[in-house]
């Protein structure tokens, strides 16, 4: 288990800047998220009425004549529609991309400049926890690193 010491303050300034880009990157991603789901509702309201007043239109007509005009009436406002929304979606797709190019801008160089900054005993104790756990460091790594550093010339493989 890491061991780190709660009162340090290099490691406190390192994990309020990781906590800072964390939740610069996840509101700007839950927002672009959020405006994606009201434009699909939107979307979905609108081709709903569009489809029930066109329902409307077939069951109120008397003759073939007006089926087939009411039927290719509807054809063009849902294609006009269809376009405006992908071109919605463009626009909150580079919406979203320049949010989260701000976020990085505003909290990744804080965040990538407090963490050289820790201490270097700040990592694993390895006497501590050989003691603790009996094994090697080498030991407890998965097996498929064991095996790759065996077929890189390591240790064998265990």
């Amino acid at each position: 288990m890491y061991q780190f010491p709660q009162s340090d303050p290099v490691f406190q300034s390192c994990i309020n800047s990781q906590f800072a880009l964390f939740n610069a990157f996840s509101g700007s991603l839950l927002g672009s998220v959020r405006s994606v789901c009201d434009a699909n509702v939107k979307l979905g309201q609108t081709m709903l009425e569009d489809t029930f007043s066109a329902g409307q239109r077939l069951l109120a007509s008397d003759r073939a004549d007006d089926v087939l005009g009411a039927v290719a009436g509807g054809v063009q406002p849902v294609a006009r529609k269809l376009l405006a929304y992908e071109r919605h979606m463009s626009t909150l797709a580079v919406d979203a991309q320049a949010n989260l190019a701000h976020a990085a801008r505003r909290h990744g160089q804080p965040a990538s400049r407090t963490a050289p900054a820790l201490p270097d005993n700040a990592g694993p104790q390895h006497g501590v926890e050989q003691a603790r756990t009996g094994m090697q460091p080498e030991r407890r790594m998965q097996p498929e690193r064991r095996a790759s550093k065996a077929l890189q010339g390591g240790q064998p493989a265990a």
